[in-house]
């Protein structure tokens, strides 16, 4: 049977809630009124949004998030420990058990990772602090890396 880190997932996942919440509120504490998500110079267009209404978003899209990869770890738990010998048989022996969990965990941890970033880049772009667009590539590389090891998961060899 794979490997369970779920313990190091766990405090990965924890660490990036901690993280994410700090830098977020600090952030948002420094942000002016009207947040800009985008300007074009040429028709000086511009998108802005109330300070709050950015609040409510991005905490509720973190919320909403971690909540449903949290149940979702929870029910695969719960899948492993039904009464029904022959789906616990089978969810063991195929190997994905722990690597499926420890994935999702860490997953969060990611997702996490990558609001930071994305908060980040908001600061970054409304206090024109340089060269910023970078980091919200850092955020999708993470994630699609994390994603092809979903797929590898899944690729594992049957015992």
């Amino acid at each position: 049977m794979g490997r369970d880190n779920s313990s190091l997932h766990r405090a990965f996942r924890f660490i990036t809630l901690i993280l994410f919440l700090i830098v977020f509120l600090i952030v948002y504490g420094h942000l002016p009124e009207k947040v800009t998500f985008y300007y074009d110079p040429e028709t000086l267009y511009e998108y802005r949004v109330d300070k709050q209404i950015f609040f409510y978003i991005a905490l509720g899209s973190f919320l909403v998030t971690n909540i449903v990869l949290v149940f979702s770890n929870k029910i695969l738990e719960q899948l492993n420990r039904v009464n029904d010998s022959q789906k616990r048989i089978r969810i063991e022996k195929s190997n994905h058990y722990n690597h499926l969990k420890n994935w999702m965990a860490s997953f969060s941890g990611v997702l996490n990772l990558n609001y930071l970033l994305i908060v980040a880049f908001v600061c970054f772009y409304n206090f024109q602090l340089g060269h910023y667009g970078w980091i919200l590539y850092i955020g999708i590389l993470l994630i699609l890396i994390w994603i092809y090891r979903l797929f590898k998961i899944f690729n594992l060899k049957k015992v």
